[in-house]
């Protein structure tokens, strides 16, 4: 009885004691450690929205502290540390009242023959089950670190590519207004010649069609810049861009690492760190399933007493679960297959990294090269061309179309160099979520 009563208390002294495990956060990709990271909170913030000219490094410090998205993720971190927290706590104890040989008939008439018994009793969990139940937990919270980080490198390249894009933008409504100033230049040329009589009134109307044609693509490409710049603000929660202008440059001087070294750096990717942790965690599941193979005891002990003759007694129990039918063994299964699944999923998310990765570098490649033609070739050769066509359309050897024709040519190559400058960022900002660091 002293024994049953030992255990009872030391179950209630363990009770006080809960298992704690604190979740392991996951060392930052390279790329993200200067940047500062976002509170956790569950009440609304206020929103800071720059004003003025902004730059790259305070657009990524206001996105990866204001993004909502990332909110989202700070609270699944707190939910899973208090679910590691739930999962450690030792079972309560079982208080009971019973009463017994009342409302009889004969001698059991009324209270006269009852016996009354308190007891208090206590689930003893064998195994180590608490232990595992909390490691499982735990690492979960560890996950829920890692796709935290994985949402951070996420909103950093978001950044990135949306401040490229209305960079690009601005650019392109700088060289469209460009265009419709010597168009429009140019038009008044042909309005002078049209009416000195040196020139026919049709080409004053295909010279206005052009400045009408130019001035209309103008006001297409503002409003992309107008979505650029609302796309960018949304990336720290602003639903009304206050910036004027963006500041920076799309160039990128740069020479790849050898593809090998860039593959081994894919270990910095999120994605792909966070299964060391899930195998821990598929292991320790494992691990607890096994341990619920053992039967968990239940012991009780307490006071009784008689009515009928005014003694009292003592009592213990104690019930076992037999495991004849259940073992467990299901669970067991499927926690076998599933370490099973992930390390072929693992393997999955290093192909498509390792394919992806390959892809980029292929396209970064081929960008280059048409960089490389325009900067030194179609570029400098179309300007040339222009300035030998206006030059000689003064003295009268070309036509109207023929200056025009030029004028288009060049202006279509500094667009399409903007183009493949953007994608050269793009490419490269790519490449850097995939390895986790700068390139």
């Amino acid at each position: 009885m002293k024994y049953t009563l030992s255990l009872l208390l030391m179950g209630a002294l363990l009770g006080c004691s809960p298992v704690v495990y604190q979740a392991q956060k996951p060392v930052s990709p390279p790329i993200l450690k200067d940047i500062p990271e976002a509170e956790p909170t569950t009440n609304a913030r206020e929103i800071s929205n720059p004003q003025g000219v902004l730059n790259l490094k305070d657009a990524l410090a206001l996105a990866l502290v204001q993004n909502p998205n990332l909110n989202v993720f700070n609270l699944q971190i707190r939910i899973k540390e208090a679910q590691t927290l739930q999962s450690g706590l030792f079972p309560n104890p079982e208080f009971g009242l019973e009463t017994e040989n009342i409302a009889g008939s004969g001698g059991f008439n009324g209270l006269n023959a009852s016996e009354t018994t308190v007891s208090l009793g206590q689930l003893i969990e064998l195994a180590g089950k608490r232990e595992k139940r909390a490691r499982v937990a735990a690492l979960q919270s560890d996950l829920a670190f890692w796709d935290y980080t994985q949402a951070r490198l996420n909103i950093f390249t978001d950044v990135m590519e949306a401040f490229a894009a209305t960079l690009a933008a601005q650019q392109r409504v700088a060289i469209q207004e460009e265009f419709l100033r010597i168009t429009q230049g140019f038009k008044d040329k042909i309005d002078r010649r049209v009416k000195a009589g040196r020139l026919s009134p049709a080409e004053a109307i295909r010279a206005q069609i052009l400045v009408n044609n130019t001035g209309v693509r103008l006001a297409g490409l503002k409003k992309e810049l107008r979505n650029a710049r609302y796309r960018l603000a949304a990336t720290w929660n602003s639903t009304e861009p206050a910036f004027s202008a963006v500041s920076g440059s799309l160039d990128y001087t740069l020479k790849l690492p050898e593809k090998a070294s860039l593959l081994e750096k894919l270990n910095n990717n999120p994605m792909l760190a966070r299964w060391t942790t899930e195998l821990e965690a598929n292991k320790a599941e494992k691990e607890l399933a096994e341990a619920g193979a053992i039967p968990d005891p239940f012991i009780s002990g307490g006071f009784r007493y008689f009515n009928e003759s005014g003694d009292n007694a003592f009592v213990a129990g104690i019930s076992i679960p037999i495991p004849l039918f259940n073992r467990n063994q299901g669970a067991i299964e499927e926690a076998r297959v599933r370490m099973e699944q992930s390390r072929w999923k693992k393997r999955v998310v290093e192909n498509n990294l390792s394919s992806r990765l390959n892809q980029l570098i292929t396209s970064l490649n081929r960008l280059a090269e048409e960089k490389d033609s325009l900067e030194k070739g179609i570029l400098p050769k179309s300007e040339q061309a222009l300035k030998v066509i206006t030059d000689g359309f003064e003295l009268g050897k070309f036509q109207f179309l023929d200056v025009m024709d030029a004028q288009r040519t060049l202006f279509e190559a500094r667009e399409r160099y903007l183009d493949v400058r953007l994608g050269l960022f793009n490419l490269v900002v790519q490449i850097e979520n995939l390895i986790g660091q700068k390139l």
